[in-house]
């Protein structure tokens, strides 16, 4: 495996081994990881130009902050391990960036990288056991992977992708005061620097995307609502004249 853009000199990809670079990526855990949940069951609608119609892409970002909401629920309330929460969380992240970035790497894919330290707990490479809320964010994960590029365009899907990063910002919070109650100061300051970055995403600070069909429909029915314009006179107004002076009337002579 290896980072997008890392090439060497004759412009080949760098590669390494997964277990080299970190030990939750050795196939074994990889494998255990796959494992962890089942994939999602997604029936997509290809259009022309993307293997998902934007109502899927939508669906799938709802899906995401859904999961989200349920696992904060689960490690506000302690009924599932925070550890699984936490490393299932770094996939969401890195598939959410990866979706809507691309291969240019922006504030999605820093934030992600941010996480990475905050996503591993002391001496265990990976958790054994995942629980529910773990495995639905694992799920949506995959399930955001599975619709390509997601553009942003759009009212509901830009909605959509601003909810679940806001969802992500609270659950990584969560995350943050999770590894605080249990000392781990390294990992709870980079859950507090990730849900900083999630907050303040350009996607969430930028205003909406304007509707330019409904605009133009609501510009067309003002200008049909307007009376019309009166045209300007071409004519020049009358010259008035000066009023007449009658001389005195002389009476008779005598």
């Amino acid at each position: 495996m290896g980072v997008i853009g890392d090439t060497d000199r004759k412009g080949k990809q760098v590669l390494f081994g997964g277990r080299t670079l970190s030990p939750d990526l050795s196939l074994p855990k990889l494998l255990q990881r796959w494992d962890s949940a089942p994939m999602p069951e997604v029936t997509l609608t290809p259009t022309r130009l993307s293997r998902a119609s934007p109502e899927d892409k939508v669906t799938a970002l709802r899906t995401g902050e859904a999961a989200v909401e349920q696992a904060r629920t689960a490690l506000a309330t302690g009924t599932e391990s925070a550890d699984a929460i936490a490393h299932a969380t770094s996939d969401l992240l890195t598939s959410l960036a990866r979706a809507t970035e691309g291969a240019h790497p922006g504030a999605g894919a820093a934030a992600a990288e941010v996480y990475d330290r905050a996503a591993r707990t002391p001496g265990v490479v990976q958790p054994n056991q995942w629980g529910q809320a773990a495995q639905g964010l694992r799920m949506a994960s995959w399930q955001i992977g599975i619709m390509g590029m997601m553009s942003g365009k759009g009212k509901d899907q830009n909605a959509a992708t601003v909810a679940l990063l806001l969802a992500l910002g609270s659950l990584v919070a969560e995350i943050a005061a999770s590894h605080q109650d249990a000392h781990r100061v390294h990992q709870a300051a980079a859950a507090t620097k990730t849900s900083t970055l999630l907050r303040n995403h350009p996607t969430v600070l930028a205003p909406p995307p304007t509707d330019l069909a409904a605009m133009r429909r609501l510009l067309q029915q003002q200008a049909q609502q307007a009376p019309p314009a009166r045209r300007a006179s071409t004519t020049p107004p009358p010259t008035q004249r000066p009023p007449t002076v009658q001389p005195p009337r002389r009476g008779p002579r005598r």
